[in-house]
């Protein structure tokens, strides 16, 4: 065999695995409330971090309540992910 043959099979062999999917299309968001779902995540993220930070530091109690208010906006975020709004 031919060092051409063996790029020949070699290439067909990569072209074959490309053409392979697992069947899963990539998740494209094209929602009509997506810029209030990504403010929703912000406002998580940002309630999340002041949370731990408090929490490791100082004031645990109201930790506990910035995080607990804090998850509020991304129940909500993750019912309009759910009802794909």
């Amino acid at each position: 065999m031919t060092q051409d043959e063996m790029n020949s099979v070699a290439d067909q062999a990569l072209r074959r695995h490309h053409r392979r999917s697992s069947g899963l299309q990539p998740f494209r968001d094209e929602g009509k409330l997506r810029k209030v779902r990504f403010w929703l995540n912000i406002v998580f993220m940002a309630g999340a971090v002041t949370g731990m930070a408090l929490y490791f530091t100082t004031y645990r109690q109201e930790a506990v309540y910035i995080l607990i208010a804090a998850s509020i906006p991304k129940f909500i975020e993750l019912t309009l992910r759910i009802m794909k709004l």
